[in-house]
Formats: C-alpha cells, sequence, structure tokens
C-alpha cells in the first residue's frame, strides 16, 4: 500500500508485509484502518485509500471486508485496543498444531439452538441475541431461548445489564459497558477464518484444548469457518489471555476477544439461510 499518512513504525512495518492469500487478510486490513483512524486520519479517506490499494493489488474480494471494518473501528467495536498487544501468526507453532489429533469430525451433532443456549446460560442471566449484523437486544435467558434458532448471532458471555451507553454515549443493548467484566469472563471463542480446511481448523482449535479450558462447543459459521468455544472459567484473566495469544499464534482472529463481539449462535441460522450447526457439543464442559 503507498503511504498517505505519517505513521507510527509499528504500522509501517504492517503496512510492509501484507499476507498471501489465505493468511490472514480480512485481519491485516482490520488492524491498518484501526491503525490509521486511531491515529487521526479521517475514516472516509482511510476507506478510499485502502479500498484504491487493494483493487491496485488484486484483492477484489476484500472490498466489502474494509468498509465494515472501517464501519466497526468508527462504530466504537474495533478490538483489541491498541493497548493490547497479540503475537502476530507462527507458522512453525501452526505446524506443530496441525499435527495434533482432531477432538471433531466437520459432521453435525444433535443438538438444537435453544437446547445449547440452555446449556451456556443460567435461567438469571442476560443474554444478547443478534437478530442481523446491527440489530440485537439484550434480554433474560429464557427470553432468548425462543430467538436463537432464527438468529444468526449471539454475544458469547452474559451481559451484565439490559443495555449501556456505547462509546458515542448512545443507548444500546450491547457494547462494552454493558458487556461481561472481564475477570467474570466464561468463555473465550476462537476462529480460523484464514483459508484453512475445515479439518485444519478442527485440528488448530484441539490443539488448544486443555483440561483447564476444554473445548466446549465447535460451531459452523455457515460460511466456510468454525467457532470454537473454550470454557474459560477456572482461569484467572491472566491465564485467559494467555490462551487468547496462543490462538494469535496460530493465525485465529484477535478481534473476538472483545467482550461484546457478536459470534455465530451455536444451531442459528446465517442471513443466507444456511444453518450454523454444530460440529461438537460437550454438556461437561459448558460453564
Amino acid at each position: 500500500m503507498s503511504a498517505l499518512y505519517p505513521y507510527s513504525q509499528r504500522l509501517a512495518r504492517l503496512l510492509a508485509n501484507p499476507p498471501a492469500p489465505g493468511a490472514g487478510r480480512h485481519h491485516w486490513l482490520f488492524r491498518i484502518a484501526a491503525g490509521l483512524i486511531r491515529q487521526g486520519a479521517d475514516p472516509e479517506e482511510v476507506e478510499r485509500f485502502m479500498i484504491a490499494n487493494a483493487k491496485a493489488d488484486g484483492w477484489t474480494d476484500r472490498l466489502a471486508d474494509i468498509a465494515r471494518a472501517v464501519a466497526k473501528i468508527v462504530g466504537g467495536k474495533a478490538a483489541p485496543s491498541p493497548g493490547l498487544w497479540m503475537p502476530g501468526r507462527d507458522e512453525e507453532a501452526r505446524a506443530e498444531a496441525l499435527k495434533v489429533r482432531p477432538l471433531f469430525d466437520p459432521t453435525p451433532a444433535d443438538a438444537d439452538a435453544a437446547e445449547i443456549l440452555r446449556m451456556l446460560f443460567a435461567p438469571s442471566d442476560l443474554v444478547c441475541v443478534g437478530l442481523a449484523a446491527h440489530r440485537f437486544l439484550t434480554v433474560p435467558r429464557d427470553e432468548a431461548l425462543p430467538l436463537a434458532p432464527g438468529a444468526p448471532f449471539v454475544v458469547a458471555n452474559p451481559m451484565r445489564a439490559p443495555t449501556g451507553l456505547t462509546q458515542e454515549g448512545k443507548v444500546s443493548p450491547r457494547c462494552l459497558q454493558n458487556a461481561c467484566p472481564a475477570a467474570l469472563r466464561r468463555y473465550l471463542v476462537i476462529e480460523f477464518d484464514t483459508g484453512d480446511t475445515l479439518e485444519d481448523q478442527i485440528r488448530l482449535l484441539s490443539s488448544l484444548h486443555t483440561r483447564g479450558a476444554p473445548l466446549a462447543l465447535a460451531v459452523f459459521s455457515g460460511g466456510k469457518s468454525i467457532h470454537g468455544w473454550f470454557n474459560v472459567s477456572a482461569l484467572a484473566p491472566r491465564q485467559k489471555l494467555y490462551l487468547f495469544r496462543r490462538g494469535a499464534l496460530l493465525g485465529c482472529d484477535t478481534t473476538l476477544w472483545d467482550l461484546c463481539k457478536l459470534v455465530r449462535m451455536p444451531g442459528g441460522l446465517r442471513d443466507t439461510g444456511a444453518r450454523q450447526e454444530v460440529f461438537y457439543w460437550e454438556i461437561e464442559h459448558a460453564a
């Protein structure tokens, strides 16, 4: 990408090393946009700049990703925060992880959305259900159950209040202010949306499974990736971050560290009409 703005050395290094196809271009574009905007660049100019350079490099399949990334950042949903360091993808670590015996196969398990939601959340929990990318509500668990089969998204951890204030001061049913406190996080969701085959994604997720942080659930996005839900309720905050950084070494989407991030509803319905099948489900590993 050509230079339009003065930016930090860290961002300059990132710009100088774009990933190959299938090696995390979506995440790389998100980090570039976030870095430019955080340094004061106008969001619309950032979007034009990135789209022009993506076209020049032949990345036409990622133009919609750029627009979505800029909208998320401007909307206060960018994560991780600038002060939270995440390691880059490590090919040697990935090669070792891909040798691990898979815990499951990419075939649908016998479970429906309401059943799984009932296991993941307690009756007293508030659940944020995403009815669409920009349409969501936070309700008690039992009110969320009938919505789950037709919903594409959910926040993976209980919310602390029905609404909160966004960074722009707007009332919202989904924002960091009403999200689960970091110390009380029950689940970490890890996804490898990097072009890996489903079989390789399963091996990567299986390599992160431990007795202290077991893989409780694996959800097919209905597209090309798998969301792995790890039960981290027994871990200290620093151990949760360590696990997620291990995922980052393997190339996971680090924006999922965000406590109010929407992830695929287990057993829910994607906007394309595809069912988000559950590939793996261990009830005893739920929090």
